[in-house]
């Protein structure tokens, strides 16, 4: 089934490629185009990055060249393989082990990936209802953001403080950010 380009059509895309340092990317839809996908987008749904093969549902318009990817509904996390994590400049991964000054602030923002692709359990250690956001505390990063898409991708009874869920974090300029988030299963006794 074609996508309607005259208003925005909510479809299933998985990623082509998303270049933090350069900001735009392309994703493939489920109908067989490509569409172009702005950082700006990925930014307003609370996102830092994106890595091939991750899973979006979003909204696509017709642009001036091309379809482009207007919003961002939902992200899921794909497996991710040892290149795809280290694709970013070498002094963006590890400043200090080169012995060089940090970046300043006019250099891209650093984005790097841990453990992308595994979730890791974690428990939801505050939840701001109004706004749609909370925090998780994991034993690897400590606090993470969970930005207001992921909050919604839970299920009601899973947005409590003090729920144990299993996430997948990627690292950003402000510190850990949830990008994928499900109730950890309950040990069968």
């Amino acid at each position: 089934m074609p996508v309607d380009v005259t208003t925005p059509s909510v479809v299933n895309a998985k990623v082509k490629f998303f270049d933090p340092v350069r900001g735009f990317g392309f994703v493939s839809l489920d109908q067989g185009r490509d569409a172009f996908l702005h950082r700006t987008v990925l930014e307003k749904a609370g996102f830092a990055d994106l890595v091939e093969g991750q899973y979006l549902r979003c909204e696509v318009s017709e642009g001036e060249r091309s379809l482009i990817v207007t919003r961002i509904l939902s992200v899921a996390s794909a497996p991710v393989s040892a290149t795809q994590r280290l694709r970013l400049p070498t002094p963006y991964v590890a400043p200090m082990q080169r012995h060089q000054a940090p970046p300043s602030r006019k250099d891209p923002p650093k984005i790097l990936l841990t453990r992308a692709g595994h979730f890791q359990i974690g428990t939801l250690s505050s939840i701001d209802e109004v706004r749609g956001f909370g925090f998780v505390e994991t034993p690897i990063e400590g606090s993470c953001f969970l930005p207001p898409p992921v909050v919604l991708s839970l299920p009601q009874d899973a947005r409590k403080a003090g729920t144990s869920l299993e996430v997948v974090t990627l690292f950003g300029e402000r510190g850990p950010i949830v990008v994928a988030a499900r109730p950890a299963p309950t040990p069968s006794g």
